[in-house]
């Protein structure tokens, strides 16, 4: 059964062996993906001063509500950073054997954007890698014979993506192409943990 967690700095949405946990760092809330134990996903967030405005990297969060569904537990944000407005929800649930987080976000702007993205660094390299598609990005935990799935949400629009990021790390992103005249933007993507062993 899905728990809360919450103290002032970290929020987290424990379901067996998936955990999403998002910590504050006095700016915005971030946010990791930990199995049995192990960081294997954390945000790559957008710096100012480092980054293009115009290219989101990681939409900003400054409040987030946590609570139950009928289904799992869920976190509610908001935030804002320059003239770009995001909203989100992030609800981890038990589907059978597997442990999935699902993603739905909303980027809305009346300034120029050129890319929207949610960017994470993997705690994994390409010799773990069993996959790497348009219908997802597949990594295999040895230590436990499962697997973690990187995935689209099930709409059109979003898409996922990897690059390498160092000797045992792994970049992978969701995106979805700008589309001029319109202002709100959105993402659906999943992380699943998948304990029986399968790709599906």
């Amino acid at each position: 059964m899905a728990q809360i967690h919450e103290s002032e700095e970290v929020v987290t949405l424990d379901e067996g062996p998936l955990r999403l946990l998002f910590r504050w760092d006095e700016r915005r809330w971030s946010h990791e993906v930990w199995v049995e134990g192990d960081m294997l996903a954390s945000t790559l967030e957008w710096e100012e001063g480092r980054d293009d405005p115009s290219r989101v990297l990681s939409p900003a969060f400054q409040h987030l509500n946590a609570g139950m569904t009928g289904s799992g537990a869920r976190a509610l944000l908001v935030g804002q950073w320059g003239k770009h407005h995001g909203s989100a929800v992030f609800e981890i649930r038990r589907k059978g054997e597997d442990v999935e987080v699902d993603v739905d976000l909303a980027v809305r702007t009346r300034a120029e954007i050129h890319a929207i993205a949610c960017t994470y660094t993997v705690q994994r390299s390409s010799g773990d890698l069993i996959d790497a598609g348009p219908e997802g990005i597949v990594w295999s935990l040895a230590e436990n014979e499962t697997i973690l799935r990187f995935e689209p949400g099930g709409d059109e629009a979003t898409r996922v993506g990897m690059a390498e990021a160092g000797r045992r790390l792994t970049r992978v992103q969701a995106t979805v192409d700008i589309v001029e005249g319109i202002s709100t933007h959105r993402l659906h993507y999943r992380w699943r943990w998948l304990g029986g062993n399968g790709t599906g």
